[in-house]
């Protein structure tokens, strides 16, 4: 694995590879603003949600709805340093997204995930999906732009294929217009 002596991060597309080596663990707490889904490639990844909790080991993969607040622990494992790829699907690209699927599937399913943070089983599609993202973790290089489109797009896809649930919980924006309409209304009477 090409990696330095140091914390590093590298995004390519809202794809990250995150490796952290210096000390062997590094813990923090932010606002998720963007649905992501995680892969261990080594180590040892916890994350709290509110009363949720679950811990990630090699191999293993998670999903976090978005607008939660989560602490997210990173963790060696002996001498198997930590190493995880992940994907962050923005509000807007899953709009966009949303708007070319013509409603292949339903938002108003009554069989709604109710956790906020998901352990992801072992699938066909979630395993391909992280197995061809392994060599650009391996070798340290960047994958083109257009390479990292497909892959967000096969997350999204993987997502709804391993449960339909996930399509509502991607897809529902009501929330958000609820919350961006009245400052997209008085920007715009403002502006007039």
């Amino acid at each position: 694995m090409k990696t330095d002596n140091y914390n590093s991060a590298a995004n390519y597309s809202d794809i990250y590879f995150d490796y952290i080596l210096q000390n062997g663990c590094e813990v923090f707490t932010r606002t998720n603003t963007e649905a992501v889904i995680f892969f261990v490639y080594s180590g040892r990844l916890d994350i709290c949600c509110s009363q949720e909790k679950i811990s990630l080991t090699k191999g293993q993969y998670a999903f976090i709805k978005h607008d939660v607040v989560t602490t997210i622990n990173k963790n060696d494992c002996g001498n198997d340093k930590f190493c995880c790829a992940y994907m962050g699907f923005s509000k807007k690209y899953l709009f966009q997204l949303y708007r070319a699927m013509d409603g292949k599937y339903s938002l108003f399913s009554e069989n709604r995930f109710s956790h906020a943070l998901i352990k992801l089983p072992y699938t066909p599609c979630l395993q391909s999906l992280y197995i061809s993202l392994i060599p650009y973790l391996e070798y340290g290089v960047r994958p083109s732009m257009h390479i990292m489109e497909l892959k967000r797009q096969e997350g999204i896809y993987s997502l709804i294929l391993t449960d339909e649930r996930f399509y509502p919980c991607l897809f529902d924006f009501t929330d958000t217009f609820k919350k961006e309409l009245p400052i997209n209304y008085i920007n715009k009477s403002l502006n007039n």
